[in-house]
């Protein structure tokens, strides 16, 4: 039998992204609340009935975080009513900030291939529609928005962008396969 956590916590956001978070984490939590400024989270209607299904689950409308409260780990968070002004504290063992991003590509739209969200297509070696045009990180077409996955792709960028110029000057490139020796 599958056991529960015993924690509370809070979603703050907006979009699919803070429903997305919520629903992952109401299959975790004993209980989540989803903290949004506006009345109530507007977004993909398939999502938000899903969220609507969960008993688990409390959306809280018009209401922004004041203050979270804790020594050592999160222990409460103050919200504050954006209408009002009144505020409430909320028991709770974790935060987690789910606001969703723009990509702001358009200044490379027709310059490199773009997927329809906007995103800038790369291979595995970051390289672009484009030879000599390298891009990392959250613009392009990658899984898993993450800053660790984003630092090590733009790793993998600078070290291609280096090659590039590297081959182009007719020198050796940065060695890209690691060979492994016996040690007897």
């Amino acid at each position: 039998m599958e056991q529960r956590a015993v924690y509370d916590v809070v979603v703050v956001g907006a979009g699919d992204p803070a429903v997305e978070a919520t629903l992952l984490l109401s299959s975790i939590a004993q209980m989540v609340y989803a903290v949004t400024r506006g009345r109530e989270l507007h977004e993909d209607e398939a999502l938000l009935e899903r969220l609507r299904a969960k008993q688990n689950v409390e959306t809280i409308g018009v209401s922004r975080v004041a203050e979270i409260r804790g020594e050592q780990v999160v222990e409460s968070l103050v919200l504050e009513d954006v209408e009002t002004k009144q505020r409430k504290e909320l028991r709770v063992d974790g935060v987690f900030v789910e606001m969703g991003y723009v990509v702001k590509t358009g200044f490379v739209k027709g310059f490199v291939d773009l997927n329809e969200a906007g995103e800038v297509v790369t291979g595995k070696d970051c390289g672009t529609s484009r030879p000599g045009i390298f891009a990392a990180g959250d613009v392009t077409d990658i899984p898993y928005k993450q800053a660790v996955i984003s630092a090590g792709q733009g790793a993998t960028a600078g070290l291609s962008a280096y090659n590039y110029v590297q081959r182009l000057r007719g020198k050796p490139a940065v060695r890209t396969d690691w060979k492994t020796k016996r040690i007897r």
